[in-house]
């Protein structure tokens, strides 16, 4: 299935980052990514300015969302960011004191509690990401909701393409 905008033809590298932008692949341990807000003040972490905006613009072009869709997204990615920085936080911080106990030596104890909060984090932000996910799906309409889905789909297939394009059997 090929994908068009307009009269052009998605490239890769479009659907590289409607995949990234959309499966999360930001998310969990990387600084989250966040849109302007429609007042500007939206945080844009992690990554350049520059880039989340045109990430951004990609999935905003290849779904098709109208200017009212394009905010509710925008309010929702900043959302999240809100929701997933401190966790985000604490999660590097409970790394960095997992591995300052297991090269020190401590108490296995210690260690376990610490390896628990981290798992308790990581769920934490899971579950957040599960939700921003849940609320973009009700901000689309069907035919964004299929074009999402196939980006869904692409991004599960993205590691083996590599594969199959060393062996030239793709078309």
């Amino acid at each position: 299935m090929r994908f068009t905008l307009g009269r052009r033809p998605v490239g890769r590298v479009a659907l590289t980052i409607v995949s990234m932008w959309l499966t999360g692949w930001v998310s969990v341990f990387a600084v989250p990514v966040s849109a302007p807000t429609s007042s500007g003040a939206g945080p844009l972490v992690g990554l350049d300015d520059a880039l989340n905006a045109a990430s951004l613009s990609v999935v905003a072009e290849f779904l098709g969302l109208a200017p009212p869709q394009l905010a509710a997204l925008t309010e929702l990615i900043d959302a999240r960011a809100r929701v997933q920085a401190p966790l985000q936080a604490r999660a590097h911080e409970l790394q960095r004191r997992l591995e300052q106990a297991l090269t020190q030596g401590r108490d296995p104890a210690e260690v376990g509690l610490l390896a628990g909060e981290i798992f308790d984090t990581n769920q934490a932000l899971a579950r957040a990401q599960a939700e921003f996910l849940t609320h973009v799906e009700g901000v689309l309409l069907p035919d964004q909701l299929q074009r999402w889905a196939f980006v869904h789909h692409a991004a599960r297939l993205h590691p083996i393409v590599p594969a199959f394009r060393r062996l030239s059997i793709h078309r």
